[in-house]
């Protein structure tokens, strides 16, 4: 299966952008309590219905504490990798704290992480 990690960002577009130009199977969000409240059910939706993603899950993180938001990254990461899984890593959106902790991830899994330029939609490894 392909999972593909990403920030849940006020901004729709930042949150498909990888599933619409890719085929991800499965979307692992990472975000604050408040943005998942309010995003969840459309994203979900969008993604199942028009990008053909199989599955969505939503991970709440701290917006203070690194060592609480690299604890539940890495345990969902660590999931899905001990499934024998395709992981990435979209950093398109995010703020600082998460992009570091995101950063920290994707060097300790050894995984590709990407950006997506929503002017131009080029994609930067």
């Amino acid at each position: 299966m392909i999972v593909n990690f990403e920030f849940l960002d006020d901004e729709p577009i930042e949150n498909m952008m990888t599933s619409l130009h890719f085929q991800v199977e499965k979307v692992v969000f990472f975000g604050y309590e408040d943005v998942i409240a309010k995003k969840m059910e459309v994203t979900e939706r969008f993604l199942k219905k028009y990008c053909g993603v199989r599955e969505v899950a939503f991970c709440a993180l701290s917006k203070r504490d690194l060592q609480s938001v690299t604890k539940t990254m890495r345990e969902a990461i660590a999931k899905e990798k001990n499934q024998n899984h395709q992981i990435f890593f979209d950093s398109t959106g995010g703020e600082d704290l998460l992009l570091v902790a995101f950063g920290m991830m994707a060097e300790s899994f050894s995984a590709p992480m990407h950006r997506f330029d929503i002017e131009t939609c080029e994609v930067t490894e």
